[in-house]
């Protein structure tokens, strides 16, 4: 009798994990990228011959959900059948176009979300990760700055970085560069400043032509730490925050400051804190995303006052343009019923929506959850 129940528990242990097993193979696969379409987020084989992104793929969730805006889904492409993987923009029964690097939806330009702007931003630099010399160019001390080397500010000292033009290319070092590339200026600063241990002055600018954006300028006059935080847009009229804050030596600030889909928004926290963004929205965005921007620069200048650079990070928005036009600005385009309109998130070198159609719901095979390998670029996709 006890022979035979402990027999029945391992039977029903056993079928309870062949069951878990045959689910979770029903609900999930692994894929590995072959093509460059989707990079900087996922990557292809490279020229060495290494192998793609290893993708962690949910089959079960459009079984029992709708697939949202910039989801990166797995599908059969119509014409082929061979597996293709894009990021999802227009749902059934929207217009979409694009019009200076910028999605619009139902002729409106499609503002992000936080939650959708975390999904969809591209990594160029950080400084936690990365020397300042070297990532791919974006972001380089400026030769002729005092105080080389590390970014501690001894007071009195100026220092300068200053990044290159922030463009849609990616790989240039590497053998893979790609053709096609575009201006950008949906860019968000994150950085944190510690100090300060005397009076001085910093500011950040974003340039582009030659002509400034907008410039955050902090100062800290006097021995009671007293600072101020101005933030001029120069395409509009006046001041766009200013406040004043207690800075101690030591306190690290926090700033994000980001410009995306025609809206400005700064955050800070350590010794300011914002309890809700700065936010200013453009006017006429709708002529702006019509126009070529030029390069964005972004020229981050501290002079004296102790500052100490203690972390600094650049993401960019995803840029798509369509490669056929010479501006990169593409038709208006109705989605068909029960179809989506999907974009690689390199558009210049992808087939997709814009030369291959849109894809039908019952084509598509699941959304990507994670990279699983290489480690280095290990993650969950939001």
């Amino acid at each position: 009798m006890i022979f035979t129940t402990k027999l029945r528990r391992r039977l029903l242990a056993g079928a309870l994990l062949l069951a878990l097993a045959v689910g979770l193979i029903l609900a999930f696969d692994l894929r590995t990228v072959s093509t460059g379409s989707m990079e900087p987020t996922l990557f292809g084989r490279d020229p060495q011959g290494r192998a793609g992104d290893l993708l962690l793929i949910d089959r079960a969730g459009y079984f029992f959900g709708a697939p949202a805006r910039f989801d990166i889904a797995v599908f059969r492409g119509a014409g082929d059948g061979s597996l293709r993987t894009k990021r999802i923009h227009g749902l059934s029964g929207e217009t979409v176009q694009l019009l200076g690097g910028d999605l619009y939806v139902d002729d409106r330009l499609w503002r992000k979300s936080e939650a959708e702007w975390e999904r969809c931003a591209v990594l160029l630099f950080d400084a936690g990760q990365h020397p300042y010399e070297g990532e791919r160019g974006y972001w380089r001390r400026m030769a002729s700055a005092e105080g080389s080397g590390a970014p501690a500010l001894p007071q009195g000292a100026a220092v300068r970085w200053r990044s290159r033009p922030v463009r849609s290319d990616y790989r240039v070092d590497d053998g893979a560069w790609r053709a096609g590339s575009y201006d950008l200026r949906d860019v968000e600063l994150s950085l944190s400043l510690t100090g300060p241990t005397g009076d001085g002055r910093s500011a950040i600018r974003w340039e582009r032509g030659g002509a400034a954006l907008c410039e955050l300028v902090i100062a800290r006059i006097g021995a009671a730490g007293q600072s101020t935080l101005a933030l001029r847009i120069h395409e509009q009229e006046g001041l766009y925050a200013d406040a004043s804050f207690a800075w101690s030596a030591g306190q690290e600030l926090r700033l994000v400051l980001r410009r995306l889909d025609g809206v400005w928004t700064l955050n800070a926290s350590g010794p300011l804190e914002l309890t809700r963004a700065f936010e200013m929205h453009e006017e006429n965005t709708g002529d702006l995303a019509r126009s070529t921007p030029g390069a964005l620069e972004l020229d981050l200048e501290l002079l004296g006052a102790g500052l100490e650079l203690a972390r600094c990070r650049v993401r960019r928005d995803l840029h798509h343009v369509d490669p056929r036009s010479a501006d990169g600005t593409s038709a208006r385009h109705r989605v068909g019923p029960a179809h989506f309109f999907v974009l690689g998130d390199h558009a210049e070198d992808s087939r997709d929506s814009l030369s291959d159609g849109d894809v039908a719901r019952g084509d598509l095979l699941g959304r990507v959850l994670a990279v699983l390998h290489p480690g280095s670029r290990r993650r969950w996709l939001r």
